[in-house]
C-alpha cells in the first residue's frame, strides 16, 4: 500500500498536572529535559520520556508525550497505544485526536475510526493546517474521495495543495485505469465528478478525445475554459482535444465519409470558433471535396506537453488511445549501524534509488521482516559512505506495483521518475531493493511482488525484472549498478508465497542481466534469501553494507571494487547462512570487476 503522506506536529512537551508529588513532579523534569535531548539524541530523549511515563502513569498528557516521540523515532507501532491512551483519557484535544488519526491511517488500520478522530479534531480546531490535511487523507482512506478533494479545492497553503494534488493523482489513475481496462462509463464518471480541480476537467476533456468521443470532448473542454480561464494547462489541454477531433475527421474523409466528414467539421468549427484547429481541418477538407480529391495531406495529431504534475495518472492517460526511515530499536547496537564510514563525494548528477518492501497487504504473503531497517541504513550509507546527495536519492517504503511503474517506467518505455533524474553521460545510477521476489507459476519468469501484488497472479500485479534490467540498460546513464536483496523462489524466511504449492517445484527462468549493469543478487534463483536475527537485517545486506564500510577492501588501498566486494560476499554470505539457518545462499555477480564501488576517506 502506498505511504500515506500526513503531517504530525513536532514534539511538544504537554504540561502535566502533578498528580503524586512524589513521583510526578520528577516526571515534569524529565519530560521537559526528555523533550530538550530529543531534538539532538532521539534514543536518549526516548528514555528519558519512557522514564517519565513509568513515574506518571496516570497522566494523560505522558502516554501523548511518549507517543509522539515514538513517532518521530520511527516507530508508529509503539506510538499507536499510547495515543490512544491519551485520547482515552482526554478526547478534547484536537491535536491529539488528528495525531491518533495519522498513525491509525499510516499502520493502515480501518479508515473509518480513523476518520471520526479526525472530523472531531476539525470540529475543536477547524483552521490548522495539519488537520485539514489528515481530515482530507482519511476521507480519502474511508472512499469518500470526491469530498476529500472538494475540501481542498479552495486551499492555498503549499503543504494543503500538495497533498490534493498526490490525492488527485491517485484518484484520477485510479479511473484512467478503469478506463483502459474496458469499464468506461464508470470510469467516465468519476472522472467527471472532480471537473470542480483544473486538472481533474483536463483529463476529463482528454479522456474523451482520446477514446474517440470529440464532441463530448470539445463540450468538457469548453466548460473548463469557461470555469478556469487563464489556466494555462486548460487552454493547452483544448488545442490538444482539437486536434484529436480534426483528426478522426481527417480520418473519416479519407474512409470515404467525404461529405459527413466536411459537413461535421463546419458544424464543430462555428459551434467552437474558439478551437483552431477544427477551423484548419474544414477548410482543408472543404477544399479537398472541391478538388475532387482522393486523399489530403494529413497532419499528424500534435501532442503536446502540457503544465500538469507529472505522476501516475499522467502516465495512464498518455497511455490511451490517441515513509519516513526507521530508526530501530532503542539500545538496538549493530556494528554496521552504529559507526557509518566517511566516503568520496558521489557527483552532482548521481541518482539512488532504494526501496524496501515490509508490510505485504495480500492475505497469506508474509512481511519480510527487516525489509524497512535494511533501506533506512542503505540510504545512510549512500549519503555517507557512497556520497550521494540527499536530494538525488529516491527512497520508497512499501512499493506497490504502481509505484514501480512511476519509478522505472513500463515494458517497453523505460520513462519513469528515475530516468527523469538521469543526466546523459554524466550520472552514475544505483539501484537497491529488499523485498519479496519470485517466479510466476506457469510462466517461470522472474517478477519483484510489490506491496499490493498476489503472487498467484503475478503476470498482472507483480513488476517483472526483465522489464526492470532492459528500462535500467536503456537510460543513458554513466553506470548502472543494482543490488538485489530478494530471491526469486517463491519461498522466504517469512515463508511460502504461494498457496498449496510446493517450493520444490518452483524455479524461476534465469535471467540475464545486460551487460553494461553490474548486478549483485542476494542468492541464486532455485535459493532463499536469509535474514540475520540477530544483526536486525537480512543477511546479505548486512553483509553487503560490511563490506562497503571496508571489511571488502582485501588490498587495503581505500577502495571497494566489484571483485573485492564479490569475493567477500562469496566468503562470509554461504558461510553465515550455513551456520544461522542450515541453508544454501550464495550472492551473484555480473558485471565490470574493476568498477570501484566505495571510495573510503
Amino acid at each position: 500500500m502506498q505511504r500515506i503522506i500526513l503531517t504530525i506536529l513536532l514534539l511538544a512537551i504537554v504540561a502535566a498536572p502533578a498528580l503524586a508529588a512524589d513521583t510526578c513532579d520528577l516526571a515534569a523534569t524529565l519530560a521537559e529535559k526528555g523533550a530538550k535531548t530529543f531534538a539532538a539524541d532521539k534514543a536518549e530523549g526516548l528514555k528519558l520520556l519512557i522514564k517519565a511515563k513509568e513515574l506518571c502513569p496516570n497522566e494523560a498528557a505522558y502516554s501523548y508525550n511518549l507517543g509522539v516521540a515514538y513517532y518521530q523515532y520511527g516507530r508508529p507501532v509503539d506510538a499507536l497505544p499510547l495515543l490512544e491512551a491519551a485520547v482515552a483519557a482526554d478526547g478534547s484535544k484536537a491535536l491529539w485526536l488528528n495525531n491518533l488519526a495519522v498513525v491509525r491511517l499510516e499502520q493502515g488500520l480501518p479508515a473509518d475510526q480513523a476518520l471520526k478522530l479526525a472530523e472531531q479534531a476539525a470540529r475543536l480546531d477547524g483552521s490548522t493546517v495539519a488537520i485539514k490535511e489528515t481530515l482530507a487523507q482519511a476521507r480519502f482512506a474511508s472512499g469518500q474521495e470526491v469530498a476529500a478533494l472538494r475540501g481542498l479545492a479552495a486551499e492555498s497553503d503549499s503543504t494543503l495543495t500538495k497533498t490534493r494534488d498526490l490525492l488527485l493523482d491517485r484518484y484520477l489513475a485510479a479511473y484512467l485505469s478503469r478506463l483502459q481496462q474496458g469499464e468506461t462509463e464508470p470510469a467516465l464518471a468519476g472522472l467527471k465528478a472532480v471537473t470542480f480541480l483544473p486538472a481533474g476537467a483536463r483529463t476529463y476533456a482528454l479522456a474523451l478525445a482520446r477514446i474517440g468521443r470529440g464532441e463530448a470532448a470539445l463540450q468538457a473542454v469548453g466548460a473548463a475554459q469557461r470555469d478556469f480561464p487563464g489556466d494555462n494547462s486548460i487552454r493547452e489541454a483544448a488545442g490538444e482535444v482539437g486536434e484529436q477531433v480534426a483528426a478522426a475527421l481527417y480520418s473519416d474523409y479519407q474512409s470515404g465519409k467525404t461529405a459527413q466528414a466536411v459537413q461535421q467539421a463546419k458544424g464543430l468549427s462555428e459551434a467552437y470558433p474558439q478551437v483552431t484547429a477544427l477551423k484548419s481541418a474544414y477548410d482543408k477538407l472543404l477544399e479537398a471535396l472541391l478538388a475532387d480529391a482522393t486523399t489530403i495531406a494529413v497532419p499528424e495529431a500534435g501532442k503536446r506537453r502540457t503544465q500538469a504534475a507529472s505522476g501516475s495518472a499522467e502516465a495512464l492517460l498518455a497511455g490511451l488511445g490517441g515513509g519516513a526511515a526507521s530508526a530501530g530499536e532503542i539500545n538496538l547496537r549493530v556494528d554496521i549501524d552504529e559507526k557509518i564510514p566517511a566516503g568520496k563525494q558521489a557527483g552532482r548528477d548521481d541518482v539512488a534509488v532504494v526501496i524496501g518492501n515490509r508490510n505485504y497487504g495480500v492475505a497469506g504473503t508474509p512481511n519480510v521482516e527487516y525489509a524497512q531497517r535494511d533501506a533506512a541504513v542503505m540510504r545512510q550509507y549512500l549519503e555517507k559512505t557512497l556520497g550521494f546527495d540527499a536530494k538525488n536519492i529516491l527512497y520508497v517504503e512499501n512499493a506497490t506495483y504502481a509505484g514501480f511503474a512511476q519509478l522505472f517506467g513500463r515494458q517497453g518505455d523505460p520513462r519513469g521518475k528515475l530516468a527523469n533524474y538521469v543526466v546523459p553521460g554524466k550520472s552514475e545510477v544505483f539501484v537497491y531493493y529488499v523485498g519479496h521476489g519470485a517466479p510466476d507459476p506457469e510462466t517461470g519468469d522472474a517478477y519483484f511482488v510489490p506491496v499490493d501484488a498476489d503472487p498467484q497472479f503475478l503476470r498482472t500485479s507483480g513488476y517483472r525484472l526483465q522489464t526492470f534490467y532492459d528500462n535500467l540498460a536503456q537510460l543513458p546513464a554513466k553506470s548502472v549498478t543494482v543490488v538485489l536483496d530478494s530471491c526469486f523462489s517463491g519461498n522466504s524466511a517469512g515463508g511460502l508465497l504461494f498457496k498449496g504449492v510446493s517450493s520444490i517445484s518452483l524455479r524461476a527462468k534465469a535471467v540475464t542481466a545486460p551487460q553494461q549493469l553490474t548486478v549483485f543478487a542476494s542468492s541464486r534463483d532455485d535459493q532463499m534469501s536469509n535474514w540475520y536475527d540477530e544483526k536486525r537485517h537480512s543477511l546479505f545486506t548486512y553483509y553487503f553494507l560490511k563490506g562497503l564500510g571496508g571489511e571488502a577492501d582485501a588490498d587495503r588501498n581505500r577502495k571497494v571494487t566489484v571483485a573485492e566486494m564479490e569475493n567477500y560476499l562469496d566468503a562470509e554470505v554461504p558461510r553465515m547462512a550455513r551456520r544461522l539457518k542450515g541453508a544454501a545462499q550464495a550472492p551473484q555477480v555480473s558485471g565490470d570487476r574493476n568498477a570501484v564501488l566505495a571510495e573510503l576517506r
